[in-house]
């Protein structure tokens, strides 16, 4: 009892003093030091953007959406209720029975698009998203409003290249003044056009001089020159008319080009109109153009197929690498495509990086796209070339 007693009576002073120590040793207050700092550092760092780039896939738009002939009312909205995308007055018009589906990637990061710490970790597990230095997707010089505004400008280029391009190669001729703005460094052009210069005709090697009333006019003989040969160039230049010649140079892809920079206006012969809300940039040119070509021709030319694609267009119908089509294929799936059109030049990206029940048809042209597209109405699609290929090609 005696021992039981003196236990009892001496615990609770033992106690105090084991919490005495706990409390007030150098230790203890340096771990609870570090822990609030560490803890700090934490939380700052979950609250402060970092110079990442965070990209997932983004939503498809089917250019066929909505279709109706420009005679049947004002109403916007048809069929399926969906906003009608493309709509042409002056051309031949019909219903669409397929999907042409341009793709698109969600970026955040930035001005006005801040990723934090936990975006980046959720980031970099995710198969359904990439992660990236910020330069490496953006120019993180320009501000929000800069970059939404170059993204609306791109759009707007993207969407008229794409008319002018179709609407040529279903037969339309559309007449521009073609003006030249700057020569590109290190071509045949510098030093040779001036800013002003009026273009009016080109002549190739052992042609005659052709006029220059389009830009097919311009395009289609470089087209029939290989690079290195020298082709000159009709202009008007302070009232007078003045021949250039020209060394043209290879564009990458073993076609000929003068090394100018343009200012083209159009006389458009129908009106197109493309309405598309909250996305910019460039990549939606050829899935524009085949929309407008389906539009404006009397058969289907999906075959109630739903095909989705990216790349840019110029006004000739060559199609451009774009970024982020590793994404774009997996949006593509996810809205019900099964089959992708991707520019060769981006093909050692999709090589190995298919989605499963994914075809993916490499196209340099809009005009071998349009034969891809009729192709797969046809249920002849075996022949249809992949990226295995051009996979060696990278993008410029």
């Amino acid at each position: 009892m005696t021992d039981l007693n003196l236990r009892a009576e001496h615990e609770p002073r033992r106690r105090r003093r084991r919490l005495r120590w706990v409390s007030f040793t150098p230790r203890f207050v340096t771990m609870l030091i570090s822990g609030v700092a560490t803890f700090g550092l934490l939380g700052t760092m979950l609250v402060l953007p970092l110079p990442y780039a965070v990209q997932g896939a983004g939503p498809t738009f089917n250019t066929l959406a909505g279709h109706q002939p420009a005679d049947q009312g004002d109403s916007n909205e048809v069929g399926d209720g969906e906003p009608t995308l493309i709509s042409i007055e002056g051309g031949r018009a019909h219903p669409a029975a397929g999907e042409l589906r341009l793709t698109t990637v969600v970026t955040s990061g930035g001005p006005g698009y801040p990723v934090r710490a936990a975006n980046v970790i959720v980031g970099f597990w995710s198969s359904n998203q990439m992660v990236q230095p910020l330069e490496a997707a953006i120019d993180p010089d320009l501000t929000q409003e800069q970059r939404d505004q170059l993204a609306a400008q791109q759009m707007i280029t993207s969407q008229e290249h794409a008319t002018v391009a179709a609407l040529t190669d279903v037969g339309f001729e559309v007449p521009a003044v073609l003006e030249v703005v700057d020569a590109a460094p290190g071509t045949g052009a510098e030093g040779v056009v001036a800013e002003g210069d009026l273009i009016l005709g080109i002549q190739a090697p052992g042609e005659q001089v052709a006029h220059v009333e389009t830009y097919a006019d311009l395009s289609v003989p470089l087209l029939a020159t290989p690079p290195g040969e020298e082709m000159r160039l009709l202009v008007e230049r302070d009232g007078q008319e003045v021949t250039l010649p020209i060394i043209t140079t290879d564009d990458g892809r073993g076609r000929s080009q003068l090394g100018i920079f343009l200012n083209a206006d159009f006389d458009m012969p129908v009106e197109v109109s493309i309405a598309i809300d909250n996305v910019g940039g460039p990549s939606a040119g050829l899935m524009f153009a085949l929309g407008i070509i389906d539009v404006l021709t009397p058969e289907d030319l999906t075959g109630g197929h739903s095909i989705a694609g990216t790349g840019t267009i110029s006004l000739d119908g060559r199609v451009g690498p774009i970024g982020g089509v590793g994404l774009k294929m997996i949006g593509a799936v996810d809205d019900g495509a099964d089959y992708f059109l991707t520019p060769v030049l981006n093909c050692s990206e999709v090589v190995g990086h298919i989605p499963t029940g994914l075809q993916v048809i490499a196209v340099d042209t809009l005009e071998q796209a349009r034969s891809a597209v009729e192709s797969i109405a046809a249920g002849d699609t075996d022949e249809l070339p992949g990226c295995a290929d051009w996979e060696h090609l990278e993008p410029a």
